[in-house]
Formats: structure tokens, C-alpha cells, sequence
């Protein structure tokens, strides 16, 4: 039985949903009963539990006899410690959509070596941030072979016009103010270094057009240098608000865009492997479904292969460490995720 925490919220919704088409028992926890109750009733009754970040008591207790945790309870900066501490203290593997820098830097520095030591299975950012980016990176690397010494990643958002990516869930708005203070990161001459000076801007070309990324921290940064030790420099971007993007965050007016508004958007994730000149040696392009949807199928995913036992690595994992990049590409096609 999966426990979803958050799973009133927009994407907690979409992540239940995704879990129930695959025949997953769900356990539903969130702040309030009454849309617990209504959440409940819409799938013919599901198991429910009242938890609450400000008690993490209630979070403990929701945890207790489930099998794998997932939470999508924002911002991660300030509440994601209280979801990791339940599903440690639950002794249960554990899975978020996060796409916080700051807040991965904690899963893989502290709680990754905690959950590795009670042979327990971290899986943070596993949705629209960063699966697609730690899939093409990783198939650009493989194609591009020992010569790959870097990979420059960045994600885009299309849509078929220019409205149809303005909105945004709360949650997600809330999560960009949280990481905009902190210090970012990059994996650069083989290490994690904060970036002092100025973001990284990357180039790439899509769909025939000019476009950039500035530099964000990714779960990229950890995991794929694990994929490939030649690795000595990671870059990892977002393309939503820099030149040559087309998209501005604008709340929704709602919790989150509808579904419609969902089935405009297109996720285009790009990664180059370069070698020690900057040459490019490979490039892939992995396109998808809108973040929201492709993050609920995506968790489902993992959660279902994780409760398979599919999983044997322990600690913070990538996508790729969790399952290896056939299985990993073979999962992300199935949802609608394709590389080409």
C-alpha cells in the first residue's frame, strides 16, 4: 500500500489517480478531512489519514504500516524534512516531484547516507523535474562514449501558444519563490561547487529556433557523474523564462491549470555530451506530456516497479540508479516519455 501525502493538493490528486488506474492500493493523507472525504468518495473509498507538516506526529502515524511513501507537500525547502523523517522512522522507501535545488542537496547529503544505512530507497525529483533531463543526458552520454566528459541539459516547455503555458499551480509557484534565495549549485571539474558568480546560461537549437537555459541544480548533478565517472562537468538549465523561451508564470486562477489547458503544454528536454574541448559528441532530445501529467504517471511508475522490488540500490537515487537505463527508458516510453 502506497501512502500519498499532499494528495488533496493539485498534484497529489493527479499522482492518486495515476497510482488507481494501476490497480495500486492508496492510502490518501492530507490536512483536511473534509477533502480527504471527497477524494475518498470519488474512488469508492479510500483509506484516509488526517497528517499535517506543523505536527509531523500526524505524518508518523499516516506513514505507519505503509509500504512506500510518496509526498507532494510544498515547498520541500522548509517541509520536506517531515515527510523524509516519516517514511525513515516507517522504515519504507520514499518517493517526491520535488524540483527544489536546495532541497535535493539535503536528500542526497543527509537523509540519502540515513536511508542507505537501513537499506532504504530515496527517490527525489522523480517527475517532470528531473527524469527527463537524467534520461537524455545518460542515452547522450552512452552514445557519445569515454570521450563524453560533459552533458549540458535544458528543459523547455511548448505549447501551441503562448497562453497555454501560463498557468501554474500554487504549488509550484510556491516552490519557485522557496529556491529563490538559495545558493545554487553545479557539478563542475568533478565536484559539487556552489555557483559564486553568475548563473550558467546554455545554448541549444529546438524545433529550429535558438533557445537558452539558465543554469539550475538538478538531481543531474549527483546521479549521472554515478552513471558515468568520466564525468567532469554537468550542466542542467531551465528554459521557461529565458530568452528565446515562450512561457511566464502566471498563477492559474485555480489550484492548477485544468485539463485542457494540461493537454496544450509539451514537455522538450535536450541534453549534449561534449568532450574536453566543448565539441559535441551526441545530442538527444526527450520529448513528453505536460510536467503535471507526466509527473503523476512517472511516480506511479516507480512506485508500482519499487513495490515489484525493482529497486535494490539504496540511499538518494537517480532515475537511472534506481532502475538502469534500459528499464528506466523502457518505463518513460510507456508513459508517454520518448527520446529520439
Amino acid at each position: 500500500m502506497v501512502l500519498v501525502f499532499g494528495a488533496t493538493g493539485y498534484s497529489g490528486r493527479l499522482v492518486v489517480e495515476r497510482l488507481i488506474e494501476r490497480g495500486i492500493p492508496v492510502r490518501i493523507a492530507a490536512r483536511s478531512q473534509e477533502k480527504l472525504e471527497r477524494l475518498s468518495d470519488r474512488f469508492g473509498g479510500l483509506e484516509l489519514a488526517l497528517a499535517d507538516v506543523a505536527h509531523p506526529g500526524t505524518v508518523a502515524r499516516a506513514a505507519a504500516g505503509a509500504d512506500l511513501l510518496i509526498t507532494t507537500v510544498g515547498p520541500y525547502t522548509t517541509s520536506g524534512h517531515v515527510a523524509a523523517e516519516a517514511a525513515l522512522g516507517a522504515g519504507i522507501p520514499y518517493v517526491d516531484i520535488t524540483g527544489e535545488p536546495g532541497w535535493l542537496r539535503r536528500v542526497f547529503g543527509e537523509f540519502g547516507p540515513r536511508a542507505a544505512a537501513q537499506g532504504l530507497a530515496m527517490l527525489p525529483a522523480f517527475g517532470y523535474d528531473y527524469v527527463p533531463g537524467n534520461l537524455a543526458g545518460a542515452i547522450a552520454i552512452e552514445r557519445a562514449g569515454d570521450s563524453a566528459v560533459r552533458v549540458d541539459i535544458g528543459y523547455f516547455l511548448r505549447g501551441r501558444n503562448k497562453r497555454s503555458t501560463e498557468s501554474f499551480s500554487q504549488g509550484t509557484l510556491d516552490s519557485l519563490k522557496a529556491s529563490s534565495n538559495e545558493v545554487p549549485y553545479e557539478f563542475r571539474d568533478g565536484a559539487l561547487a556552489d555557483v559564486t558568480g553568475p548563473k550558467r546560461v546554455l545554448d541549444f537549437e529546438l524545433d529550429g529556433v535558438a533557445v537558452t537555459a539558465i543554469g539550475i541544480g538538478g538531481t543531474e548533478h549527483f546521479a549521472l557523474p554515478r552513471f558515468a565517472p568520466q564525468l567532469t562537468d554537468v550542466n542542467v538549465g531551465l528554459g521557461w523564462f529565458a530568452p528565446g523561451g515562450d512561457t511566464e508564470a502566471e498563477p492559474s486562477g485555480a489550484d492548477g491549470p485544468t485539463e485542457e489547458k494540461r493537454a496544450e503544454a509539451r514537455t522538450n528536454v535536450i541534453a549534449i555530451a561534449r568532450d574536453a574541448a566543448g565539441a559535441a559528441l551526441a545530442e538527444v532530445r526527450v520529448d513528453g506530456p505536460n510536467p503535471y501529467d507526466l509527473s503523476g504517471v512517472l511516480t506511479a511508475w516507480a512506485a508500482e516497479r519499487m513495490l515489484a522490488g525493482a529497486v535494490t540500490a539504496t540511499g538518494a537515487l537517480g532515475p537511472v540508479d534506481a532502475f538502469g537505463l534500459e528499464q528506466l527508458r523502457a518505463g518513460c516510453e510507456e508513459v508517454g516519455l520518448t527520446a529520439a
